[in-house]
């Protein structure tokens, strides 16, 4: 019971937030020379709060899978995958961040997002797709971000997430009918380790609490019989 105890008292921690960073600033910026060894590489490694990540670039086979890609950098615009728009993410061309442990992301900074893009005749907003693998979906359209932060000629801006969204896996794509839906990756903000439990996480705790219910029923029973 005492070991019940102990596991309870870590995820009740586990729900607890923290601070949040200033949400103008990249806690992470892919901008840096740090990065600069993820050109003509499929994958990048780095680390934010003690947690390490990898960056990855993949982009649709035609079969109905994926397979590998390799990243862009530069020290404007970040990351972005080599083949269509050789310095940005296209529609069929998935960036992934896998970090080692569960985080939170609030602010996700991109650059060539633009909200006016012109081509074939036709004007349009740039938009992007964001999903987790705990089931968190979202797309953002330029024409709603643009202007926000940073160089708006350089098409920066920042998606503000309505939430602290927990993440194992961040992927990016471009959204929307052209295949001129692409932008580049400047950075994020990882405001805290210890992030909201998903809906599992409560269900776990309430299985130990149930669980430890019918130990305590269990016990009563066996000592009701002993005095028997």
């Amino acid at each position: 019971m005492r070991g019940l105890l102990v596991l309870c008292a870590v995820v009740v921690s586990f729900l607890g937030g923290g601070a949040a960073a200033n949400p103008l600033v990249p806690q992470v910026d892919f901008r840096s020379s740090a990065f600069a060894g993820a050109n003509q590489q499929h994958s990048v490694t780095g680390a934010v709060d003690g947690v390490s990540f990898t960056v990855s670039a993949w982009r649709d086979d035609g079969a109905g899978g994926l397979s590998a890609a390799n990243l862009w950098w530069d020290g404007i615009d970040g990351l972005g995958i080599r083949g269509g728009e050789e310095d940005e993410i296209d529609v069929g061309e998935y960036l992934v961040i896998d970090f080692a442990s569960m985080i939170g992301i609030s602010h996700l900074f991109f650059a060539d997002l633009f909200a006016d893009e012109t081509s074939q005749g036709q004007t349009f907003s740039e938009a992007l797709r964001i999903t987790t693998d705990l089931g968190y979906s979202s797309i953002a359209t330029a024409d709603l971000i643009a202007g926000s932060w940073g160089n708006a000629a350089n098409g920066e801006a920042v998606l503000v997430l309505d939430k602290t969204i927990p993440v194992r896996r961040l992927t990016l794509t471009g959204s929307g009918a052209f295949g001129l839906q692409d932008f580049a990756l400047l950075g994020f903000i990882d405001p805290v380790v210890s992030v909201p439990l998903p809906a599992t996480g409560f269900l776990f705790l309430g299985g130990l609490l149930g669980l430890a219910g019918v130990r305590r029923r269990l016990a009563h029973k066996a000592a009701a019989a002993r005095r028997i």
